[in-house]
């Protein structure tokens, strides 16, 4: 990964587009790392990745006795009527 102070990246900037192609380029300002530069293909991809996991997460916990967004709709809706009655 190339990693770049913040006023390198600021100078090289056309340098960091590139780079981000091929590879993640650091960012770092005072010594500290601040952002990571990606090319936009592997910003879905990670993205992709995310949105498969939270779909994942959301099948076990159904299965696990959660309640699906439908029936957590149904139940708020059952028990706002409850409460004003």
């Amino acid at each position: 990964m190339l990693t770049l102070t913040a006023t390198d990246a600021k100078t090289r900037f056309g340098q960091v587009l590139e780079s981000a192609l091929t590879e993640p380029v650091a960012i770092e300002k005072n010594g500290r790392q601040l952002a990571i530069v990606v090319s936009s293909q592997e910003y879905r991809r990670l993205q992709e990745a995310e949105d498969a996991l939270w779909g994942i997460r959301a099948k076990m916990a159904e299965a696990g006795g959660m309640l699906t967004a439908k029936q957590t709709k149904d139940w708020q809706a059952r028990m706002g009527a409850k409460l004003s009655a």
